[in-house]
């Protein structure tokens, strides 16, 4: 009896470690991702505290005017500096969603192959029970004409 075998096997293999390097990308966009908001969510409560700070300095009377500048200026930058963030928050989705769509295609071809191998999988089994079968009626036909041969025909 013949062992079924895939004419495209490897390329079955190749898209399936293709398919397990796409999920680490995945994986990778998705881990950066969260750690870019987890830094923005961190710059924000840093910035909250700073207006808190000053504020409390502000109602002490312990800030000059030429402080209230500088303070501006600099809560100015790191309204700046939170924007950029947000806009590399963006890119990173963006990216995120482009490493999803190359895993969705590839996990496409391989469901495509998989489909096909078992096809000719089950077309092979097919074949192969027929010869069996083929075989066995021809065993059959010469052990009954074996038998008549012997008893003198009819």
């Amino acid at each position: 009896m013949k062992r079924f075998k895939f004419r495209l096997d490897r390329v079955l293999s190749i898209f399936l470690k293709r398919l397990d390097q796409q999920k680490m990308n995945v994986h990778k966009a998705q881990i950066n991702r969260d750690n870019k908001e987890t830094e923005i969510v961190e710059f924000q409560y840093h910035i909250v505290q700073q207006e808190n700070r000053f504020s409390f300095l502000m109602q002490g009377g312990q800030i000059s005017p030429r402080d209230c500048v500088s303070w501006e200026n600099y809560i100015d930058y790191e309204y700046v500096l939170l924007e950029q963030h947000k806009s590399e928050l963006k890119q990173l989705e963006k990216d995120l969603e482009e490493e999803k769509r190359k895993y969705i295609a590839i996990d496409k071809e391989c469901k495509t192959l998989g489909k096909l191998k078992e096809k000719k999988k089950t077309v092979f089994n097919i074949e192969q029970e027929l010869t069996e079968r083929k075989e066995m009626d021809e065993i059959a036909i010469q052990r009954i004409l074996k038998r008549e041969n012997i008893e003198g025909g009819f």
